[in-house]
């Protein structure tokens, strides 16, 4: 985006947009970068660096808790309940899930920041000082300017924060001038919004031609490449079953059935990325330039608009906002396995990469998604932890151990990829609240992770740092962070979800005691209660003796667990 946007001669990026997926049904889903605090910041900074290594000035956007809109956006009217959305957020929930990715961003140098459109705890976010004053400046340090979203400025709002307004100068045009003039505003705020604007123009060489890169070409060949590469990457293997990669065989007698199948897709939004027009090839043309196979195709309904019997075919293409679901059916074997992210131009060509087996997707990825059904809709989790096929890369984790450091930990393992395939893995370290935490904790707590790449057989020692940010909470009373004293347990997984050891210790649980009810209920045997409750007691025991060990009932099927309280930094309590 960088190197494109200056060669178009563009000083600064409207992008990225870092506030948290929290809505499901938010439009703007699809511009963001997931539901997790810790992942959102990791992502936030990396666009934010490579943008302005390029030279422009990266805007982040939109500050403060905007991910949800009632209806349609009218920026015409302030009175629109689109506009008029007021989040209430209180203090420990907007430092601890909104502000560590807009603190990450301050810290990695953004130049300039968007005020959304809402209001938050009923105020407008144009004209918060509290969150733009206070919080953004006095509390993270941000030295650059804050610029509204487009039309969502309400009053003359320079000494609550607002350094510029967009599109035009309704309040900071006349109204401005007119206020400075007769004193209503005083001319030491307008000189500290100007210093702000012209500060970050300096910054990047705009003042005087001294631009610190030079304007590139735009090279059309390595954009497609890197499309592509986001269009496979992006893709999230949901389920398997052996179904891909595509056998010779399958190749040689693969059918598309569906009317998309033989369309490109065409992007109606105003605010994304199209591609060009002349490189856009549908899902069948992409395959057949694969060169693995030459795939016939049916539209799937006669000319009349009579359909194909439900139970034999497949809608191909089926549409949610912010990705496309690509199913396809055929013979013996139906493939209902990825999720892939709208890509445009390069999205046909990616899914022909996983489907031939050119690239293989990872299994997990950071989104819930709200999939359009038929009939109404249906919470979609993108996690491939129960992957099962033979051909797909598997991946050990081993060697688990924590070390002090500075600050915080150092938690290093070993990932060996265990399949048949290379493939791409992203393990996570978690860390679990202490025991008698003064507050409610997260069970699992994201604290670092890393994507790797791995060969059948390869294997690799990875060492993560976890911040001691990422073992606090927030403490509303001290207006600060706090770390808790206490025992922590450290996990490394592909998956913060729940393991099946856990589900299985509840279903025994639960038949133990089922069990000594009915045997009392129905035979009356006094007995089976009392020995129901020693089983039970007995289970409880063992999985206790367990965790106190490290060994950890909770520990994710494919990951380890280790004490994180063995070296751990000072303070927290062991």
């Amino acid at each position: 985006m960088g190197r494109e946007g200056r060669a178009l001669r563009m000083d600064v990026l409207l992008a990225p947009q870092i506030e948290l997926s929290r809505a499901l049904y938010f439009s703007r889903n699809k511009d963001q970068t997931g539901e997790d605090p810790h992942l959102n910041a990791r992502l936030a900074v990396a666009q934010i660096e490579g943008v302005q290594a390029q030279g422009m000035l990266a805007m982040a956007k939109h500050y403060l808790a905007n991910n949800q809109r009632n209806g349609e956006l009218n920026r015409s009217d302030p009175d629109d309940p689109a506009t008029n959305f007021d989040f209430r957020v209180d203090d420990r929930t907007l430092h601890e899930m909104y502000l560590p990715a807009w603190e990450a961003v301050v810290r990695a140098g953004v130049s300039s920041v968007m005020a959304a459109y809402n209001h938050l705890n009923g105020e407008w976010n144009t004209e918060n000082r509290t969150t733009l004053t206070d919080i953004l400046r006095g509390g993270l340090g941000f030295e650059g300017f804050v610029t509204s979203d487009w039309n969502s400025v309400h009053s003359i709002s320079v000494e609550d924060g607002l350094d510029m307004q967009m599109p035009d100068g309704t309040y900071f045009g006349d109204p401005l001038e007119q206020a400075v003039q007769d004193g209503t505003i005083p001319e030491s705020a307008l000189d500290t919004t100007i210093t702000r604007i012209l500060g970050q123009y300096d910054r990047f060489g705009l003042l005087d031609g001294s631009r610190k890169s030079a304007r590139a070409a735009i090279d059309v060949e390595a954009g497609a490449r890197t499309a592509r590469e986001v269009a496979t990457q992006g893709a999230v293997l949901l389920a398997n079953d052996g179904a891909l990669p595509l056998g010779r065989a399958a190749l040689r007698s693969l059918a598309l059935i569906g009317p998309t199948a033989a369309q490109v897709a065409v992007s109606v939004s105003g605010e994304r990325a199209y591609g060009f027009e002349d490189r856009m090839v549908s899902l069948l043309d992409a395959l057949r330039r694969s060169g693995d196979t030459d795939p016939r195709h049916a539209v799937g309904v006669d000319l009349t608009g009579t359909t194909v019997p439900a139970d034999v075919l497949t809608p191909d293409g089926g549409t949610g906002h912010g990705l496309t679901r690509t199913p396809a059916a055929g013979g013996a074997a139906t493939i209902d396995p990825t999720v892939d992210f709208t890509g445009d131009q390069a999205l046909p060509v990616g899914s022909s990469y996983v489907w031939t087996g050119t690239l293989t997707p990872p299994t997990t990825g950071e989104y819930r998604l709200m999939i359009q059904a038929w009939r109404g809709a249906a919470s979609l989790s993108l996690d491939g932890s129960q992957l099962g096929s033979a051909a797909s890369p598997r991946f050990g984790y081993g060697r688990l151990s924590v070390s002090e450091v500075r600050d915080g930990l150092e938690v290093s393992f070993t990932v060996a990829n265990t399949g048949e395939r290379r493939g791409a893995e992203v393990p996570q370290v978690y860390v679990g609240p202490p025991p008698h935490a003064p507050v409610d904790m997260p069970v699992r707590t994201l604290a670092a992770f890393e994507r790797i790449e791995l060969r059948p057989g390869q294997s690799r020692l990875l060492t993560l740092r976890v911040d001691e940010r990422r073992l606090s909470y927030w403490d509303t009373g001290k207006g600060r962070w706090v770390l808790p004293a206490g025992r922590r347990t450290v996990e490394v997984s592909a998956s913060a979800v729940a393991d099946s050891r856990q589900t299985l210790l509840c279903t025994y649980l639960s038949a133990a005691l089922l069990a000594g009810l009915v045997l009392n209920a129905a035979l009356g045997w006094s007995w089976a209660d009392p020995a129901a409750a020693l089983v039970i007691a007995a289970l409880a025991v063992k999985e206790g003796r367990d965790a106190w060990q490290g060994k950890g009932c909770c520990a994710p099927a494919a990951g380890a667990t280790a004490d994180g309280c063995g070296d751990c930094p000072p303070g927290c309590g062991c």
